[in-house]
Parts: structure tokens; sequence; C-alpha cells
């Protein structure tokens, strides 16, 4: 029997996109760890993610990125996601040797599809999506929440004026590129 190599491809396989003022584009190769913190090593926590990536941990809603790359998002009350470029399979490890070996890791990369939306008509295209109010002043740049897109779970970061990152899981990534795709398309704003 011959042997069988198994190839890695990206949820979305490499997709971009652009139309009229908006771009989208597969980030692939972006490690996802979730994070929950017990209470009793809450305080042991805050101390190791300061001392390693010199950050605090964000409120619930928000997103805050250390200087050596990795990314803390708050989805609810002591759970966080990290999102680190390039770790690979390396990346619970990574995790684990910053924070300590009191929190729960799970490594949740392949899990997840990545799609980054920008461009000046980015808001008006997710406006199309789902009811977020998506002006600077009620989700400036770094917050993030999870929400609902054409009844797919999305998970909705905001990296700066025209730019969002959009998470959703992997076993419904092609439809979700679709629905992002048709709001994109449409050329009635």
């Amino acid at each position: 029997m011959g042997e069988l190599t198994l190839m890695s491809r990206p949820p979305l396989d490499g997709y971009t996109g652009e139309s009229d003022g908006l771009r989208l584009a597969e980030r692939s190769g972006m490690a996802v760890v979730s994070v929950a913190v017990p209470a009793h090593a809450r305080d042991e926590f805050a101390v190791n993610l300061r001392d390693a990536w010199g950050i605090d941990a964000p409120p619930v809603g928000r997103s805050v990125v250390s200087e050596s790359g990795p990314r803390l998002i708050g989805l609810q009350a002591a759970q966080w996601f990290v999102l680190m470029e390039d770790a690979g399979d390396r990346a619970e490890k990574l995790v684990a040797e910053a924070l300590g070996t009191d929190v729960h890791l799970t490594d949740q990369s392949d899990g997840w599809a990545a799609l980054e939306v920008t461009g000046s008509r980015c808001r008006d295209v997710l406006s199309r999506l789902c009811m977020l109010d998506l002006h600077p002043d009620a989700f400036p740049v770094h917050a993030a929440t999870r929400t609902v897109m054409e009844h797919l779970a999305v998970i909705v970061l905001r990296n700066d004026d025209e730019r969002f990152l959009l998470l959703s899981p992997r076993s419904s990534a092609l439809s979700f590129l679709e629905t992002v795709e048709a709001a994109y398309q449409q050329t009635d704003f």
C-alpha cells in the first residue's frame, strides 16, 4: 500500500478579494489559544502576563496587543483568546510558558477561519451582516465581541479605523465567506 501524505490547508484556501474600496483576505497561520483562569490563579496570571508580554488583561469586549506580538481578546469573565502569528504547533506551549501552569489552555487554531476586512466600505459591509454598532464611538479600535452574521457565529475585532478581523468556526468557513462576499458585492450603499 502506498504512503499517504497529509497536507495542511487554510480554511478559506488563502482567499483574497477586492471590490470598490473593500478588500477581503484570509489570515492564515494565526494561532488561537483559549485561556481560562480559575479564581485562585488570577493574581499570578496578571503578574505573569505583565512579566511575559508587558500587558494587562483586557476587559470583556476589548483586546490588547503586546509589543512582542500576541494579542489578548477579552471574551467573557476570566476567559480570553490569545492570537499569535507564526506560532505553528508551538502556540499552546508558548502561551503556557508565558502565563504559567495554573491557567487552562486549549489550542483552537485549527478550529477557526480568520478573514480580514479592510477599506473605506468595511463598516457599511459589516453593517449588512450584523446588528453591532460599528461606529468608532461605540466600537473603537481594539474592541472585540461575539456576534452572529447570517446565523453564523463570529468574533469581530476592530484593528483600526478601516480594518476588522472576523473569526468564524472552521466548520462553516465557506458559508461564512460566501455571506461576507455577497454583502461586499452589493453596490447600493
